[in-house]
């Protein structure tokens, strides 16, 4: 009776424990949902921004180099607060200050004042990027990260997603400020949840927690596949911040539409990127469960030079309807990496310091989401003319994903060695997914 007893206690705490971990993957979905709802609004109503407040298209590329330098600083200071602090409270504590941030950037009245709104927001949005993964690393298994990474990760396409339908809708029904009003009660509403759900415990030694900031970068430096992993995403992010910025304009302008039309399709392109994520997401997995984890980086390679080659003829062709093809495949490759990528790291990081790493990581790839824009608006201002310029802009940064594609395949060589470092630390805290 006792032994019956004892199986279905543990029975009922595995089931608790599941639960808990798909409850976690949902509302840390959803966070990322918002956050990159709000980050993509802002380049959704792009067009009538600069007509309503006078501001042009090279002030447009300020704003983003604003959000992604005060966010990538402020991240270091996050990633600390990660590995000392309650993750889901910090995350709360987030959530219900950028709700007020869009209120602020709703209002603006100009550049300077979008400047300081669009600064507030990169400030209490710091969080989230070291914040996820350090979270889902000491709740999910290796073998099943991926999956777990891929769910959280199709936030970022749903947001973009949404944040470019709700700047559609309100620029085609009301005003481009709405587009921020309508997006600060999602913040709210999810900080309460956020803040009543049970903390996963934390994985691997305490010790590694009393590092210093100088001591956790020196431990990333001696993990080269970590290291590799983060400049070749950060190229990707680059790209799809100066899509994210930039798509709007460049189409209302290159393929003559409107703007709404130009959104509706940056949607249908997101939900794309979804399955995208969702198939990297699940080939990632598999390749660990037939241990051959390091061939994740082979295929994040391969994804990012099928980006290109899918992304070059959509810049040049002049109907939207053709280019769509080309676009959405180019977007499901490029999507599909970010899971993988993720996964990777996480498996070579070692528990106690991924906040901090992940701060790091969130830091280059928040400068790389700033650089796009004030890039891309000095390749404009430069040549003169939108559609040009933007063209321009976009085929420059190409070379930096087949540069990444051969930074992710020498990656490749150490990762079994790295990974080997940290496994001893990486101690299931609970069941998997």
């Amino acid at each position: 009776m006792s032994t019956g007893a004892g199986a279905l206690k543990r029975s009922d705490w595995s089931e608790s424990a599941r639960s808990s971990t798909r409850s976690l993957v949902s509302i840390l979905t959803v966070i990322v949902v918002i956050d990159y709802a709000d980050r993509n609004a802002l380049g959704a109503v792009a067009p009538a921004l600069k007509a309503d407040l006078g501001i042009s298209t090279t002030e447009l590329g300020y704003l983003g180099a604003a959000f992604g330098i005060v966010g990538g600083l402020s991240a270091l200071v996050a990633g600390v607060l990660v590995d000392h602090l309650p993750r889901l409270k910090l995350l709360a504590v987030t959530a219900f200050a950028w709700s007020a941030a869009m209120l602020f950037v709703g209002a603006a009245q100009g550049l300077l004042w979008l400047l300081i709104a669009r600064s507030a927001l990169a400030v209490v949005l710091a969080s989230v990027g070291p914040a996820y993964p350090s979270l889902v690393g000491d709740a999910v298994e290796p073998q099943q990260r991926s999956r777990a990474l891929g769910i959280v990760d199709s936030g970022q396409l749903i947001g973009g997603a949404l944040g470019v339908g709700v700047g559609a809708l309100a620029v085609g029904l009301l005003s481009w400020r709405w587009a921020f009003f309508a997006l600060a009660l999602p913040a709210l509403l999810v900080s309460g949840r956020l803040w009543r759900h049970p903390e996963p415990p934390r994985r691997g030694s305490r010790d590694l927690q009393q590092l210093t900031m100088r001591q956790v970068c020196l431990q990333l430096w001696r993990t080269p596949t970590a290291t590799r992993v983060m400049a070749a995403a950060a190229v990707g992010s680059y790209y799809l911040s100066g899509a994210a910025a930039f798509a709007t304009v460049f189409a209302v302008a290159h393929y003559d539409v409107t703007t709404v039309v130009s959104d509706m399709a940056l949607v249908a392109l997101g939900l794309g990127a979804g399955i995208g994520i969702v198939a990297g997401s699940r080939d990632s997995d598999r390749l660990v469960a037939a241990g051959r984890g390091s061939y994740r980086l082979v295929r994040t390679a391969q994804l990012y030079a099928l980006t290109v080659v899918a992304w070059i003829p959509a810049l040049f062709v002049d109907s939207l309807l053709v280019a769509l093809p080309f676009l959405a495949l180019g977007s499901a490759a490029i999507a599909a990496t970010i899971p993988i990528l993720d996964a990777v790291r996480i498996d070579v990081l070692a528990p106690g310091i991924r906040g901090r790493s992940e701060a790091v990581r969130t830091m280059t790839r928040a400068l790389a989401e700033g650089g796009a824009p004030f890039l891309f608006g000095l390749i404009v201002g430069w040549v003169g003319e939108d559609d040009r310029g933007l063209q321009l802009a976009f085929l420059t940064a190409m070379p930096g994903l087949l540069a990444a594609s051969v930074l992710l395949l020498r990656a490749r060589s150490s990762f079994d060695e790295d990974r080997a470092r940290v496994a001893a630390l990486d101690r299931a805290a609970g069941e998997p997914l």
